[in-house]
């Protein structure tokens, strides 16, 4: 029984990583392949393309999205941290 549970982590792992790699290439194996000829077109809903695909956005709207980003994830784990601490407030009055 003892050499059971020397080969179970090492069991375990190799499973892990048969099964991830059994997920990531069965799909390459399984999965129907298009040679068509709109293939790598754009689609733009039905609409003829006009010009190019490439546009310059300035900085700042990238810096504003960062920013929001920042304060959005902040709040998300501050609000629940500020509703538990506060019922801890008995507890820091007797130290």
């Amino acid at each position: 029984m003892e050499e059971l549970y020397n080969i179970m982590p090492l069991s375990i792992a190799i499973g892990t990583l048969a099964f991830g790699a059994m997920l990531v290439l069965l799909p390459y194996l399984v999965a129907p392949r298009s040679k068509g000829q709109f293939r790598g077109a754009t689609y733009e809903s039905g609409q003829p393309i006009i010009g190019e695909a490439w546009v310059q956005v300035r900085a700042h709207y990238y810096i504003y999205a960062l920013v929001f980003m920042a304060f959005d994830v902040e709040t998300a784990f501050i609000v629940p941290c500020v509703a538990v601490l506060r019922g801890w407030d008995s507890w820091f009055a007797g130290h």
